[in-house]
């Protein structure tokens, strides 16, 4: 869902109710679905924020039928317009098609914007209205695995211009502020920061600090001169921290760590070594609180999935596999963990 720009109506995507046909099969023949046949679409829809608060409303449909399959989406600053993307239908398959569409909320008329070969998705329209800021492979067709790019176009359509090829990171589009850049987030390496991206230049600075920051969850105020995020490190949970962003001086405000002060952790840390080829890889080594380094261990390397992840070197990271608990019994030779930051 997404809030109109003057706080009036909500935007939210979601599926057509149930058709009667499907309701009269599964009445009869019990509950399936036929793969890649009974493909359910999601739609634009929004909702009056003042008539929702009287009573709960069903909103009004903006987009129909079996052609788009609606993904993200935003607000013109007028309220007028709605750019989202949409693919072929709901497969995963069809990732790729993922074009840009606007409608006109008057008429609910939609006009495409971007329809370049591979996907682009997640809209954020310029301050003035006049350009829309978006995620591209820029046709690419290996996508899947090189970075995305952050690109611009007329809001009346035109040619789409890449921002960020300079750039050698995944940068994750966050806003177009009201002070005129662009902000997005990338990681760097096992770090995660926050970036300030001019889009008359392609000119982008960082704006977080320090080198090893791992944030994430970057939220700013419109005129992105405070921000909100998420951050963990190698001896701390995801905490939340405020800051301007001009001084970035971080300021947290939660303490979700404490929750371990009873227990006994590992310590984790980046290594680096040779691949075979040459080229430097890095994993995060994750050693038992006991560690002695006169000593040999067992090694238990954990492969994750991908090949696009990043693992970090964060404290009690359990997101695929018990990591802490088996390092945690490493006295008893159950061994410690080398988890490789990417499976290629």
């Amino acid at each position: 869902f997404a809030w109109s720009e003057d706080g009036t109506q909500i935007a939210f995507s979601a599926a057509e109710p149930e058709p009667q046909q499907k309701k009269d099969r599964k009445g009869h023949l019990g509950d399936f679905e036929v793969v890649r046949g009974d493909y359910t679409h999601a739609h634009l829809w929004t909702l009056v924020v003042a008539d929702a608060l009287k009573a709960p409303v069903a909103g009004t449909q903006r987009t129909k039928g079996t052609q788009l399959h609606v993904g993200s989406f935003a607000w013109s600053p007028d309220g007028t317009h709605i750019a989202f993307s949409a693919t072929a239908n709901p497969d995963l398959v069809q990732g790729g098609t993922a074009d840009l569409h606007v409608i006109d909320l008057a008429s609910d008329t939609v006009r495409p914007l971007v329809t370049q070969p591979g996907p682009d998705s997640n809209p954020r329209w310029s301050p003035d209205g006049t350009q829309v800021a978006f995620s591209s492979a820029m046709g690419r067709p290996d996508y899947y695995h090189a970075n995305s790019r952050v690109a611009v176009v007329p809001a009346g359509g035109g040619t789409p211009r890449s921002l960020t090829d300079g750039f050698d990171e995944n940068p994750g589009l966050l806003t177009w502020a009201t002070d005129g850049a662009i902000y997005f987030s990338a990681s760097q390496k096992t770090a995660a920061h926050l970036f300030r991206l001019d889009p008359a230049t392609g000119t982008h600075t960082r704006v977080s600090a320090p080198d090893a920051l791992i944030g994430g969850s970057f939220s700013l105020a419109r005129d992105a001169r405070q921000l909100a995020f998420v951050a963990a490190s190698p001896t701390s949970m995801g905490e939340v921290f405020v800051s301007a962003t001009a001084p970035f001086q971080p300021r947290q405000l939660t303490a979700a760590t404490r929750q371990l002060d009873a227990l006994i952790v590992g310590s984790r840390e980046v290594v680096a070594w040779k691949s075979q080829d040459g080229e430097p890889i890095e994993g995060v080594l994750v050693k038992p609180a006991n560690f002695d380094p006169s000593r040999k261990y067992p090694g238990l390397v954990v492969i994750h999935g991908g090949p696009t992840g990043v693992d970090r070197p964060t404290l009690i990271d359990m997101r695929y596999y018990p990591v802490s608990p088996l390092v945690s019994n490493a006295r008893n030779d159950v061994p410690a963990c080398l988890d490789p930051i990417d499976e290629a």
